[in-house]
């Protein structure tokens, strides 16, 4: 909890220390893997996320949404090729969460691969609700532009 009060605070670097130390004493504490990849997206730090969001997936195996985030970690710093994988599980894993069928929709378009980008945003559309209004029409707009 001090962790993240020093992270709202605007002090990164100590809740980093503070999220360490709790490791040091419960290395399965996925949640403070999750921060701090977080923090290390949030200053680019792209290595250092992708350790600590693969860490918490280790921690918590069974949570999907850990793996939607790694590879959205990987898409944020321009690692296509290596967020088509975990993005791909997350769709297998979680068949009712429109997520990760967009966000792979994306990877799939940036990878040049239509076929599979143009399944992506169609699954998407399929599940997405309404209030995912500006992913709906990003989605299509991006099905239109496909070859």
């Amino acid at each position: 909890m001090l962790a993240v009060l020093h992270l709202r605070a605007g002090d990164p670097n100590e809740a980093i220390r503070l999220f360490q130390q709790t490791l040091e004493n419960d290395i399965g504490y996925y949640m403070a893997h999750v921060q701090m990849a977080n923090i290390y997206e949030g200053n680019q730090m792209w290595p250092q996320a992708v350790q600590a969001r693969n860490r918490a997936i280790n921690a918590n195996p069974d949570d999907v949404s850990l793996v939607l985030d790694l590879g959205l970690t990987f898409a944020k710093a321009g690692q296509w090729a290596s967020a088509e994988e975990p993005l791909q599980r997350a769709v297998l894993s979680s068949p009712r969460d429109a997520r990760a069928p967009y966000y792979l929709g994306i990877v799939e378009q940036q990878l040049g691969k239509a076929a599979e980008a143009r399944t992506a945003f169609t699954r998407f559309l399929g599940l997405a609700p309404s209030r995912y209004e500006r992913q709906i029409a990003d989605a299509k707009q991006r099905l239109a532009a496909l070859p």
